[in-house]
Order: structure tokens, then C-alpha cells, then sequence
């Protein structure tokens, strides 16, 4: 990144030593200079064969971190990880730049987005949560070395913190840009969801538009579990657009859209009902909605209520990996254990 900066003309003050650069920060803060802080995972936080055991950033990098954002508040910061981390530090600073697991021109990447050649238009495929103790899986998640319980069942990501209106850091769906989209004229025509979107900023840029459905939901069965999440990601599409363009998007739901697998007919059955087509820009920033009505059985007609009662007591529960067996799905670190060499 100082590289390319430096290619572009802009002048630079890198100081990888944490003494040098906090006093560096001092004199940018006095000359009311923009810092940029890179973090991340290391590799023995996050790779193949083991597991995470919290969300913590290296507590060095939090460390100088908290110094820097003590001396100033123009703090940009750059986060390099494969998977979501604690992001509670994000209020003390002007922008973050989530950069997953960069390539070989990650440099030349992030020096267009700092000086403005290039107008990110990322959204989030995951969703970061507050804390650990916040994650679907937290109290099941690999209680010892032989087996995994399952007990989340299709409540994973966005569909659990939606569903269960668990508060989160940021969404799944989540972009920012240097513009803004507009979205308008709805218009649902099974299987077809159609759109506008136009860029009313002034920037070129790129959206990535989001179809949900809502699904009608169970409230009568205690204590009250559900057996649908709130709400299922359909669809979605990329748009680029010119400052001021407006474009027109459709979007086709597949023909499970509004199903769900019955276990007795092993096929899946469309569930009646009153459904939202939810339009946005994320799982949260709704733009556009519509209801429409599908004609099926319900879903207690599929599942009874007792099933339901004891849904995610029993049905969603398996045993994996059983010491001393293997399958395809190991790994070499695994393998090693049992190796006779």
C-alpha cells in the first residue's frame, strides 16, 4: 500500500516500530493528517485444520490501536481476516475497509479506494456479530473431540440473527459506497421481481441489489421456536451505474422459493400463506416491499405441533467424526494423529 501510495504522488510516513509510530501519529494528529492502521489475523489465529476460539484481533494490534485513537480520531482502518472479528473498537474511528484475504495487488487495490480511483462496492456475504456468545452454534459448538451437535439447523447466520432479533455489529448483505442508490418501482410478477435503482450521487459505483422473502411465521407452539427463519435471501444482482443513471433490474425466484422439505413425501411442498418480497441493500436496509399470497397447505399440516416442540431437541442433532474415522472431509493434521510413521 505505501508503495502505490507513494506511485500515485502521495507522500507517506511509515513506522512499523509501535514507539516511533505513536509519536508519528502525534505529529500527524498536529498537522491534522489522516492515519491509516492495517490489522488482522495472524496465521495462528485463522487457517486450515484447527479452529477459532474467540473473534479478538491480536491484542498488540488493539493495543497500539487504543493509543493511536486516544491522540486522534482521523483513523481509517484497514482489516485483513477470512472471517468476522470484533469490531467494537469501530466507534472511535472515521471508516474501516474490510479486506478478507487479499491477492497479490491488494497494495494497488487499496490505494485506488484511499485516493478515490475506485468506488467500493463490496457487500458483506457473512454477518459479524457483537460478541462470540451472540453466534447460533456458541453453546454447541464442539463440546469435545469426537463429536459436533448440529443443533442450529438452517438457524445459521443472518437467518438466526433475524429470525431471534439478535443485535449485530453488521449484517449480512452490508456495502458502503462513495455514492448513494436509490431504489423504486416495485413489481412482483411470480417468479419475477422487478426494479429500479438509480445512482443519485456523484460517483460511479456499483450496487448489489438483494431480493428476501418473508416468511409467515409459527407463534403458537411453546416454548415458541420456529421452524422457518424470518427471512430467506432469494435472490440478488449486481448494477453498475454511472452518476445519475437509472437502470432497470429483474430478478427470478427459483421454484423452492416458497418451500419447504417434506420429510413423509422426500420432495419439497410450497407453503401457503402471507409473504413479504423484501427489496434492499441489505438484510436490514429494506428499500422496497410487497405482499403476496401463495396457496398451499400450512405448515402444521406438514409438521405437527408436537414435532415442532421438539424440533431442536432431537431432529437437528448429529454425531460426527467419531475418533480413529475418517472420510474425505479430513484434513492432514487430523490424519496425522493416527499416523503409524
Amino acid at each position: 500500500v505505501v508503495q502505490a501510495l507513494k506511485n500515485m504522488g502521495v507522500d507517506v510516513f511509515y513506522e512499523p516500530d509501535i514507539h516511533n509510530a505513536v509519536n508519528q501519529v502525534r505529529l500527524a494528529a498536529y498537522k491534522n493528517i489522516p492515519v491509516l492502521f492495517f490489522c488482522g489475523l495472524m496465521d495462528e489465529a485463522e487457517g486450515e485444520g484447527f479452529d477459532r476460539k474467540d473473534l479478538k484481533l491480536p491484542k498488540e494490534q488493539i493495543k497500539i490501536l487504543k493509543q493511536i485513537c486516544e491522540i486522534t480520531d482521523n483513523v481509517v482502518v484497514f482489516n485483513t481476516s477470512g472471517s468476522p472479528v470484533d469490531l467494537s473498537f469501530i466507534g472511535k474511528v472515521k471508516g474501516l475497509v474490510q479486506l478478507y484475504l487479499c491477492g497479490e495487488a491488494a497494495g494497488e487495490a487499496c490505494a485506488n479506494i484511499i485516493m478515490g480511483k475506485a468506488n467500493p462496492s463490496g457487500h458483506l456475504a457473512e454477518t459479524f456479530p457483537l460478541k462470540i456468545e451472540d453466534t447460533p452454534c456458541y453453546e454447541n459448538f464442539a463440546p469435545d473431540s469426537n463429536s459436533v451437535p448440529y443443533k442450529e439447523g438452517v438457524f445459521t447466520g443472518y437467518r438466526y440473527y433475524e429470525t431471534y432479533k439478535v443485535p449485530v455489529a453488521y449484517e449480512f448483505g452490508k456495502g458502503l459506497s462513495y455514492t448513494k442508490f436509490e431504489y423504486s418501482d416495485l413489481k412482483v410478477k411470480l417468479p419475477k421481481v422487478s426494479f429500479k435503482i438509480t445512482n443519485t450521487g456523484n460517483y460511479d459505483g456499483a450496487e448489489v441489489p438483494q431480493v428476501y422473502i418473508q416468511n409467515p411465521q409459527i407463534t403458537d407452539v411453546r416454548p415458541v421456536k420456529q421452524i422457518r427463519p424470518l427471512k430467506e435471501l432469494a435472490g440478488f444482482d449486481k448494477v453498475f451505474l454511472k452518476a445519475g443513471e437509472t437502470k432497470a433490474v429483474e430478478i427470478t425466484l427459483d421454484d423452492k422459493a416458497f418451500c419447504v422439505w417434506d420429510t413423509s413425501k422426500h420432495d419439497f411442498v410450497k407453503i401457503g400463506g402471507e409473504y413479504s418480497i423484501l427489496v434492499g441493500s441489505s438484510v436490514k436496509d429494506i428499500r422496497l416491499q410487497e405482499e403476496v399470497k401463495i396457496t398451499g397447505p400450512e405448515i402444521t399440516d406438514i409438521i405437527s405441533k408436537d414435532e415442532l416442540k421438539d424440533f431442536f431437541a432431537t431432529a437437528a442433532y448429529e454425531d460426527i467424526h467419531k475418533s480413529g474415522e475418517f472420510t474425505s472431509e479430513d484434513n492432514f493434521i487430523d490424519l496425522s494423529k493416527a499416523s503409524l510413521l
